[in-house]
């Protein structure tokens, strides 16, 4: 039976941990976030976006998820207490909740956006439209724009 090899983690906790600590105490100062730290978060943000539950949702979504994402971790990644940490991947598993939960607000907002789609349209309206007119309409919008 062949040898099970580790699996390279695309990030480092323990470098996540010290750079989450440094940041802590540095913020004290007044000092802005690393740019290493933000690189480890979108890294963070593009590994739960792989996931199965994420597969099918357009790269547009994702990316729009992604910024959302970003931005609520930026803003509330203070609330991580460096003190009560018990071990050092507590910064990755804080960062990554903190990312799903920012995932699934948005695409429960998404849904909502979805749900009340159909009800803005009315079918008697869409049957007397006719297609070639619609066409025409989105193609002359869209030359303008460029």
């Amino acid at each position: 039976m062949a040898k099970k090899q580790n699996k390279q983690n695309y990030i480092d906790e323990q470098e996540l941990f010290d750079l989450l600590t440094q940041w802590k105490k540095d913020k004290v100062h007044g000092n802005r976030m690393s740019e290493r730290l933000c690189t480890l978060f979108m890294l963070i943000c593009d590994g739960v976006l792989k996931k199965p539950t994420y597969i099918r949702i357009p790269n547009d979504i994702k990316e729009e998820i992604k910024s959302n994402a970003m931005l609520n971790l930026i803003l509330y990644i203070h609330n991580f207490k460096v003190e009560n940490a018990k071990s050092k991947t507590a910064a990755f598993t804080y960062v990554t909740f903190s990312i799903e939960t920012s995932y699934k607000g948005s695409l429960k907002k998404i849904n909502e956006k979805a749900e009340r789609l159909p009800l803005l349209f009315d079918s008697d309206i869409i049957e007397d439209i006719d297609i070639a007119d619609l066409n025409s309409a989105i193609f002359s919008t869209q030359t303008t724009q460029n």
